[in-house]
């Protein structure tokens, strides 16, 4: 009777525990179910949204212009952006550059449709963002969050959300080109991730992973927010390479200040409190940089 007591008093806690070892760990799958439920329910947003689905605009080359554009994400903080203008040309290669909370975030999420702006435009092509489906636009662009994850399940898994077609080869290759031959190792793309312990990947690996992810993709536009920060040496200069590689196949908006991308970069858009300080090629930011400081040295006030 009194293993049978016990067994009843488990099979009545254990739900309870299997509770609570899921909260414990939602800080940690938090960002990365939200990414999947973002992919899973594009479908849903184009049907309750007010864009239009009674047209498909051509494929965009990847021309991005904003013009006054204005932002406020709520009403207690100062607006995001403040009538910011700005030409992207297609194939650019473009960094975003400045301190937290300058609105490289925000510029990347209005260029994904995720947001729209309080007033102004953001176009595509010459089109309004608003115009395109959402389902064209998934298509048309890529975007790669600054807290990007991985999912449970295999590393082939993980990958295959990019594109369900590609093949091993095409899988092998992208690890490859971030640098990420250790996890190639026996039992290669049938390793199993876990989102904590045994199985669990790096913070560097994760993040290598969710970029080779979003390069797999064929968008006109590639949007990344920080994809720097948390790579390891190794598959930053591996990043660098590629997008030098990629150069001109598709527009890409990087937020972030690594030096190599900065002088990698066909234009450098330095942001300050929600507007555009300097747009321009790394010489001509050189080259302003060098006339303010020699108007510093000038002035001794």
């Amino acid at each position: 009777t009194l293993i049978a007591a016990m067994f009843f008093v488990w099979r009545v806690f254990r739900p309870i525990q299997m509770a609570y070892q899921a909260l414990s760990r939602w800080p940690q799958m938090q960002p990365t179910l939200e990414q999947l439920n973002r992919f899973m329910h594009s479908d849903e947003v184009e049907e309750d949204s007010a864009r239009t689905q009674h047209w498909t605009l051509p494929d965009p080359k990847g021309a991005i212009a904003f013009k006054n554009v204005n932002l406020r994400l709520n009403a207690v903080q100062e607006p995001a952006l403040s009538q910011l203008n700005l030409q992207i040309a297609p194939g650019a290669l473009v960094v975003l550059s400045g301190a937290e909370g300058a609105g490289s975030s925000s510029i990347l999420k209005l260029i994904d449709g995720q947001i729209s702006p309080g007033s102004g435009v953001v176009s595509l092509d010459g089109a309004d963002l608003r115009q395109y489906p959402i389902s064209q636009l998934r298509q048309a662009v890529a975007y790669l969050p600054d807290n990007a994850g991985v999912f449970p399940g295999t590393l082939r898994e993980n990958l295959l959300l990019a594109n369900p077609l590609l093949t091993d080869a095409e899988l092998v290759a992208s690890l490859e080109g971030m640098a990420l031959q250790e996890l190639l190792a026996s039992p290669g793309l049938d390793r199993p991730i876990a989102m904590r312990g045994t199985g669990a990947l790096l913070p560097h690996q994760v993040q290598a992973v969710a970029v080779a992810r979003i390069l797999l993709t064929k968008p006109s536009v590639v949007l990344m927010d920080q994809p720097f920060r948390k790579l390891a040496p190794a598959q930053a200069k591996a990043l660098v390479t590629t997008l030098e590689q990629r150069r001109g196949r598709a527009t890409t908006v990087v937020s972030g200040d690594t030096p190599e991308l900065l002088k990698l970069a066909d234009q450098i858009v330095v942001l300050r409190e929600g507007t555009v300080a300097f747009s321009g090629t790394p010489a001509a930011l050189l080259a302003a940089q060098q006339q303010a400081q020699a108007a510093m040295a000038h002035d001794p006030n």
